[in-house]
């Protein structure tokens, strides 16, 4: 796709490439349901666009993200110190 893109809700799985414009992906946590607010990028995907926002309320399982803007990825973003980074690729190529 050639537009933006916003996702929101309680956990987002990307088992498929996004390209775009600017993407942001914003999870929360609700209080009612108790689900995780995770963003977990399946090993080999690939995010590119303009502004890359990953937003998470515990972990973000990162593979790649290709930006021609600024990207943010946060972790923790209810600030109860239970959110990670990690790295979710299998192959160790950095491009940079």
């Amino acid at each position: 796709s050639s537009g933006d893109l916003t996702a929101t809700g309680r956990g987002f799985n990307q088992n498929a490439n996004i390209t775009g414009g600017n993407i942001s992906v914003i999870m929360t946590m609700t209080d009612l349901s108790g689900d995780p607010g995770s963003i977990t990028m399946a090993d080999g995907t690939t995010t590119s666009g303009g502004s890359i926002v990953y937003n998470a309320a515990t972990d973000v399982a990162l593979s790649t993200l290709s930006s021609s803007g600024t990207v943010d990825v946060t972790a923790d973003s209810d600030s109860d110190g239970t959110g990670a980074i990690s790295d979710n690729l299998t192959s160790r190529w950095y491009w940079i």
